[in-house]
């Protein structure tokens, strides 16, 4: 995953702090083992809760996010006091145990920090699910979550009350459907439901010391399981289905009941699932120890380009990448560090993105490289780059879901030899360690610089394994520890880290290994080219041979591309699969383009 900020160049400040204060040199070691020059960074041992309160006690006047679309803000104090009265409703209310699974559904709405922080703060694990994922999907992901909460979409103008109701009904009882919960009932009976009424919920208040509400909000029954779900409304006294949890009703009810004491950091915090674009997806186990140690590996490196709220200046992101991605979940932490406000959008466009550039006035913006494609191709571009071109640094990282995310990053205190830098993810992050390895080398022996292999990584946010998969967790990590990634990169003689493809994705031709990403960048430098994706599909006398997939501007003659291609690859590596130019390409919430799907469409119509 790559993990791309910008940041305006004169928020680049010239202090020396932390990693920094020693002379970085290249940080290759005699056996190609590459680090960031600092592997004793100290951290804290305590969970995600203990390390969020006294910030958002720092920084509790301070607007902590927006909502561009609903224009609904909260204040740093704001969450935390509603997220300890949500984890109190959890625990108090429903009876939810340390260790149940809480399974969000929502889009990036301002409640979400209060609903994850909430959570946490009731020792439950958040396991986030993309709104914008297909029940299909979500059936694949053999989740087994002991509490739902889902946020219901926004619907046209001039829908009537009753159309809404039941789309909300439709809405609702397609997660339950799908997710298929394996929840204890605790003997408690509910009325097993077909589809949900049609009908209001406007309950009042809730009194959370009355002994009927465990029983009141236990829930809908799926089969043989009992699953509460928690719905989140568009307006505070908007109906919802029967028999439903109002959310508001949750952070109002003044719990007189104490506080809920951390868990053990080595604990799981979250339950995210890999983003399946090489297989089906597997439910990764990050620990508090793991995300918080790269809440503050990622602050050490990024000190240089960011700013504490004061007075006079607070730090403005949009975020656009989904909360429900491990990127998405690291900018809410990284916002709770900084006192920075967070400018969410629930739903995507390119007007609205611009927009929100334009009127917010940000600060960084944190982006994947289909992100960074779409700015160059909308029509305010030339405004774009006028206003702000000449006055921001692209700084690149990486990592994955597996490593709370990050692993590598390209800051600011590196950016002194531009040869060194261009197209790099930078360097490890602080008590990070990664080699360079050849995949069908049983004895995984570092390779030096310049040599593609696999990377590995080995560090304290590597996560503790895959939920309930101990044959996949045993293929993913080395006899030793370290922790085998699945992408192709090399080094350059300063340490600098370079990402060249997916090792399942490389395409065999002649028993050549052909990078997609080469001949997408190929593709791309042709004028007209949007975007593109490379496949390798059958070929009876190579193997394999390359197809490419393109977005492209009208007009585009793609004789003429295939042509320019031609001219600048070696002949194994030509397009002989043919260019299909489309409308779209199928991508993950996080924007991943998902080339199995375009060669399961390619292979089922052949």
């Amino acid at each position: 995953m790559f993990l791309m900020r910008c940041v305006r160049k004169n928020l680049v400040k010239n202090k020396i702090i932390g990693i920094f204060e020693r002379t970085l040199t290249n940080n290759i070691s005699s056996n190609y083992i590459i680090d960031s020059g600092r592997t004793d960074l100290d951290i804290p041992n305590i969970t995600i809760q203990e390390y969020a309160t006294p910030q958002h006690c720092k920084y509790e006047k301070f607007t902590a996010i927006e909502c561009a679309e609903t224009k609904r803000k909260y204040t740093f104090g704001e969450i935390r006091d509603a997220s300890t009265n949500f984890s109190k409703s959890l625990k108090y209310i429903l009876k939810l145990e340390t260790g149940d699974v809480f399974a969000i559904v929502l889009r990036n709405l301002p409640e979400y920090p209060i609903i994850h922080l909430g959570i946490m703060k009731a020792n439950l694990i958040v396991s986030p699910i993309s709104a914008a994922l297909t029940p299909e999907f979500e059936e694949r992901l053999e989740r087994k979550s002991n509490i739902i909460m889902y946020g219901l979409l926004e619907h046209p103008s001039g829908t009537s009350r009753d159309q809404r109701i039941a789309m909300e009904n439709d809405e609702i009882n397609t997660i339950i459907e799908s997710i298929k919960p394996d929840v204890r009932c605790d003997g408690v009976k509910i009325q097993r439901l077909g589809k949900l009424p049609a009908t209001c919920n406007k309950s009042g208040p809730i009194n959370i010391t009355s002994s009927d509400n465990h029983e009141r909000y236990c829930g809908f029954e799926t089969g043989q399981k009992n699953v509460p779900i928690i719905v989140l409304k568009h307006k505070k006294d908007d109906c919802i289905p029967e028999h439903a949890i109002n959310y508001h009703e949750f952070i109002d009810a003044k719990a007189d009941q104490p506080e809920i004491p951390p868990c053990d950091p080595s604990e799981i915090a979250m339950l995210p699932y890999s983003s399946g674009t090489t297989g089906l997806p597997k439910g990764v186990e990050l620990t508090h120890r793991n995300l918080l140690v790269n809440i503050f590996q990622n602050m050490v490196c990024d000190a240089e380009s960011q700013t504490k709220a004061t007075d006079d200046y607070q730090e403005v992101v949009p975020t656009i990448l989904p909360y429900s991605h491990i990127f998405g979940y690291s900018l809410i932490m990284g916002a709770i560090n900084l006192g920075a406000k967070m400018i969410s959008l629930p739903s995507f466009s390119q007007d609205l993105f611009i927009s929100v550039l334009r009127d917010y006035k940000s600060t960084m913006l944190y982006l994947v490289p289909p992100l960074v494609l779409m700015l160059t191709y909308h029509d305010d571009e030339q405004q774009f780059i006028q206003k702000f071109g000449s006055d921001i640094l692209f700084l690149q990282g990486y990592g994955l879901t597996e490593t709370s995310p990050s692993v590598a990053s390209l800051y600011p205190r590196l950016l002194k030899n531009k040869e060194s830098y261009t197209g790099s993810i930078g360097r490890p992050i602080p008590n990070t360690l990664v080699k360079i390895v050849n995949p069908d080398d049983p004895q995984n022996t570092p390779l030096g610089p310049n040599l593609t292999g696999e990377l590995l990584i080995k560090g304290p946010q590597v996560m503790k394994g895959y939920h309930n998969k101990p044959e996949e967790t045993k293929k993913v990590f080395t006899e030793d520890g370290w922790f085998k990634s699945g992408d192709l990169g090399h080094f350059n003689k300063d340490g600098f880290l370079f990402i060249t493809d997916r090792l399942k994705e490389l395409i065999k031709v002649k028993g050549h290994q052909v990078p997609p990403a080469e001949l997408e960048a190929v593709i791309r430098s042709f004028p007209g080219v949007a975007e593109a994706a490379v496949i390798g599909i059958p070929h009876e006398i190579s193997g394999e041979v390359p197809r490419a997939y393109i977005i492209a501007e009208k007009g585009l003659n793609v004789q003429e591309l295939n042509e320019f291609v031609n001219s600048k690859v070696a002949r194994y590596k030509q397009l002989k699969g043919g260019i299909e130019i489309v409308d779209t390409l199928p991508k993950s919430p996080s924007g991943k383009i998902l080339k199995k799907e375009l060669k399961e469409t390619y292979l089922r119509n052949i």
